[in-house]
């Protein structure tokens, strides 16, 4: 029996090596980790001159909640060249209010696609909704057109599909190093 619960990437990176080991095949849970190890490594290099961009996941909209640090979406929004705008939370996913997301200012926000989001709305629905908001015509990223919904199997599950939503959150934060 092994159990697994790891809290970051370098975790799942170990825990993966561990897997490999365990089963007979730590050659190719070698490669892998290697592999990952490259992808993530290219996208680092590519945003870690950039800006920062400031970003809200929401997790969430009834009451509203968010990602703080110790989640896997923080980790990931920081290594993609963005700044998660609730960084300073107490909490991992944190209760937060439409004035804090206002006066946070998000120039890109991220919903996840699935079962615990909006029912049977369209992407284009969602992102109406979201628009819709009272006050949040003044948010950059309702400005700017930047709300996207993305596949919650990326950026939640720990295990190599982190590194794809890894990549995917580093074109949308930072769509020019990306074309």
């Amino acid at each position: 029996v092994i159990l697994l619960d790891p809290k970051n990437i370098s975790m799942v990176f170990n825990d993966i090596l561990l897997v490999g080991k365990a089963c007979g095949v730590l050659n190719k849970a070698e490669e892998l980790v290697n592999s990952l190890q490259q992808r993530m490594n290219a996208v680092l290099s590519k945003v870690e001159s950039a800006p920062k961009v400031k970003v809200y996941y929401e997790v969430w909209y009834n009451p509203l909640m968010s990602v703080g640090p110790g989640t896997f979406i923080h980790d990931l929004i920081q290594l993609a060249g963005g700044e998660n705008i609730f960084k300073d939370a107490k909490t991992s996913y944190p209760i937060v209010s439409a004035e804090e997301v206002i006066a946070r200012d998000p120039e890109v926000i991220i919903v996840p696609s699935g079962y615990m989001t909006y029912g049977n709305m369209t992407a284009e629905q969602v992102k109406e909704m979201i628009a819709s908001r009272p006050g949040w015509n003044e948010i950059s990223a309702i400005k700017n057109n930047h709300i996207y919904i993305v596949d919650e199997n990326l950026l939640v599950r720990p295990g190599p599909r982190l590194i794809d939503g890894l990549e995917l959150l580093a074109k949308l934060i930072h769509p020019e190093l990306f074309k």
